[in-house]
């Protein structure tokens, strides 16, 4: 049964500002970071624009639901794929590679910026191009699962009944 399970007080797409930044990812990577905190020591969570497919728009509604409301089809419709939550430990030389490796350009002109969760924040040169060639993370330390990226965004979205972002506080473009 399609139940609601949060709400958005605007539209939160997967639409990145010229920076990468975007709202709807910097939502869903909070949600992980909120799944994994206290139970995995997580401190922040970094996602591929890629792992989401479907934008829950405020001004659409699949059934019976107010229009700001999100339904838990609507979160699988974002998150459909079952990811794994997985945690580790990363030196701060791995997070600067792994922030300089996805403009290792895969296909040019195309920016594949990777998404933070709160805590965190970068700056980036349009002199780089983007990639999708995320292969850092195959050398941390001390990996941990911490369970389905649809469970936690539908837990998230429970426990912060009203989902409201803004873009351009995480990413940034310096000149």
């Amino acid at each position: 049964m399609d139940c609601v399970v949060g709400a958005v007080s605007s539209d939160i797409a997967r639409y990145q500002s010229p920076s990468g930044d975007s709202a709807l990812v910097a939502a869903v990577a909070d949600s992980q970071l909120y799944a994994t905190r206290d139970s995995c020591d997580a401190v922040i969570y970094f996602i591929g624009p890629g792992n989401m497919c479907a934008d829950p728009l405020r001004s659409q509604i699949s059934g019976c639901e107010l229009p700001w409301e999100v339904t838990y089809l609507v979160a699988y419709s974002i998150l459909p794929f079952g990811n794994d939550l997985i945690t580790m430990t990363l030196t701060g030389r791995q997070i600067k590679d792994r922030l300089e490796q996805q403009f290792d350009n895969l296909d040019p002109g195309k920016n594949r910026v990777l998404q933070i969760s709160q805590g965190f924040s970068y700056a980036w040169s349009k002199r780089a191009e983007g990639g999708d060639k995320f292969s850092i993370f195959e050398n941390g330390a001390q990996r941990t699962d911490g369970g389905s990226d649809l469970e936690a965004f539908v837990a998230y979205l429970k426990e912060h009944p009203l989902i409201s972002l803004r873009l351009g506080d995480r990413i940034s473009l310096s000149p």
